[in-house]
């Protein structure tokens, strides 16, 4: 099956973002690097048709909508999941679950404007940025959640972070302006332990186009010293044919497992350093709003 990029350009909106990720930390010592990387930017209302489509003589599913394929993209890996013993025994926790707590068959857009609705908010469309399964395993430290009103104008952008216990979080950003979001927010949150969870996360996240850009940094719990710096650019790749799925895994086959990989090498970089650390269980209880995520089945 072959379709031209004219007929699938005047009938989908998603494409792919293919580009760097670079971090760079000024304090207490220096330390950068940059990794090459391609997310997709999903229209979620395209899902099924985008299942159709990517599929090479009917038989090999290159993306699959809550079903197994080479990338597929499952409505329960994002967003909060229904309560369970470990998530219940989180502190700081109870009040965000009580609002936003859902059943696992409720679509990704529905989670999303369920929470958007406790802020009295509500998107007509809603653009997923992420990595999807690959070889059925996925971490997300971020996934970006483009909300519109039904005149296609940026209402949001809710930012689900992920740290590496499991450990998930939502962050609301409505302040647009200069063709993005901008906002300043108290993260706590334990993401890297070589940050204070009462940091701040300063995000500059501008509404996707031809280009990628996503900046977020991180400054002293004295909210005056920035301390990270991260950079996520890239260019906009049409999804032209079903093929060219295929040769983005044979680029990026391990893109999914190299993410927790490469966190964990950075880690053990700056441990070399001598970059001071923080315990998880000493800062507990200045975590909040957060939900569990359960292990891939």
């Amino acid at each position: 099956m072959v379709v031209s990029t004219s007929l699938y350009s005047q009938s989908y909106t998603s494409c792919l973002y293919r580009g760097t990720l670079k971090h760079r930390r000024l304090a207490p010592s220096e330390h950068a690097f940059t990794y090459p990387i391609f997310l997709f930017y999903l229209n979620l209302d395209e899902l099924d048709k985008l299942e159709g489509y990517f599929k090479i003589m009917r038989l090999f599913r290159l993306f699959g909508y809550n079903k197994k394929a080479l990338f597929s993209l499952w409505d329960k890996d994002f967003l909060p999941q229904p309560p369970s013993s470990r998530t219940k025994s989180m502190k700081g926790s109870q009040k965000f679950l009580e609002s936003t707590q859902l059943p696992t068959e409720l679509s990704i857009k529905d989670k999303v404007n369920q929470f958007l609705s406790t802020h009295r908010m509500q998107a007509a469309k809603i653009y997923l940025l992420a990595h999807l399964r690959t070889w059925g395993y996925l971490f997300n430290p971020a996934s970006f959640y483009f909300c519109y009103d039904e005149e296609h104008k940026p209402i949001a952008c809710v930012v689900e972070v992920t740290n590496t216990f499991r450990e998930r979080k939502l962050f609301l950003l409505k302040d647009y302006q200069l063709s993005g979001f901008h906002n300043r927010i108290r993260k706590q949150f334990y993401i890297s332990p070589f940050n204070h969870v009462a940091d701040d996360l300063e995000f500059h996240l501008f509404l996707p186009k031809q280009r990628l850009k996503l900046f977020i940094h991180t400054l002293d719990k004295d909210h005056k010293n920035y301390q990270l710096l991260a950079f996520l650019r890239g260019r906009r790749h049409v999804l032209t044919a079903p093929t060219l799925l295929l040769r983005y895994f044979i680029a990026f086959p391990l893109i999914t497992i190299n993410v927790i990989v490469r966190i964990h090498v950075q880690a053990f970089l700056l441990w070399l350093k001598r970059i001071p650390y923080y315990r998880k269980k000493r800062l507990q209880t200045l975590q909040k709003d957060l939900y569990f995520t359960p292990r891939h089945k």
